[in-house]
Parts: structure tokens; C-alpha cells; sequence
């Protein structure tokens, strides 16, 4: 290989790594959006858990996505968690256990803090 077609080959390269250093943002990391009625909207948002997530299964990974219903005090409702997607039985306990020992901030309509739903996706 020629000197010059190398180099154009490690820029080349070099460029394509760097284009896959930076993923784009998950969809829990959304900031406030405007709702049709012109009210300001921020969803709730995770700020830690009491333990470390472990996650069982019989199966392959989990795919999908989790929505949490989320109280206007911060609480998540364990029990009115969606699950879209393919999750194992033994996930869903495992992410039922986890996420009723975290911690959110609950979703705020124009500054005021509302009931909201948090969303999480595997991959």
C-alpha cells in the first residue's frame, strides 16, 4: 500500500471512530418539552437507587422499554410499571425490587411538580 492511500486511510478511519464516540441522548435523558396548550413539561428523572441493579433471566437480554408511573412526591408505583418489550419474569422482579428503592424527581407542568411517567430502555 502506497504511503499517501495509508494515510488517507487512518483519517479516514480515525473519523469514523470518532463519529461513534458520542451516542445520541437516551430517551430518559429528554428535557423539557412545550405541550400543545403551551405549558411547559419536564419529565421525572432518576437521581440514584439504594442498591445496585442485578438482573436475573432464563433467556436472552431484555429488549424494550419500562415506563414508571412516578407520584407528584418522587415515588415510583411499583405495581403500575409497563413493560413493553421482552423481559423475563425473573428481570421483572429483579426491576421491580430495584426500582421501588429509587429515587425520583417527580415530573413538573410549568414549574409545579405533577404525576409523570419515567422511561427506561434496554437495548
Amino acid at each position: 500500500m502506497k504511503p499517501y492511500s495509508r494515510s488517507v486511510l487512518v483519517v479516514v478511519t480515525l473519523i469514523m471512530i470518532s463519529g461513534c464516540a458520542h451516542p445520541p441522548k437516551a430517551p430518559s435523558d429528554v428535557s423539557a418539552s412545550q405541550a400543545q396548550n403551551g405549558d411547559i413539561v419536564v419529565p421525572p428523572k432518576m437521581l440514584f437507587s439504594k442498591t445496585q441493579l442485578t438482573l436475573h433471566t432464563r433467556g436472552g437480554r431484555p429488549h424494550g422499554t419500562i415506563e414508571v408511573p412516578v407520584s407528584p412526591g418522587g415515588d415510583p408505583d411499583v405495581f403500575g410499571i409497563r413493560y413493553i418489550g421482552i423481559f423475563d419474569d425473573l428481570t421483572r422482579r429483579d426491576l421491580n425490587e430495584w426500582i421501588s428503592q429509587t429515587t425520583f424527581t417527580p415530573s413538573k407542568r410549568n414549574g409545579v411538580p405533577v404525576a409523570g411517567v419515567f422511561k427506561m430502555a434496554f437495548q
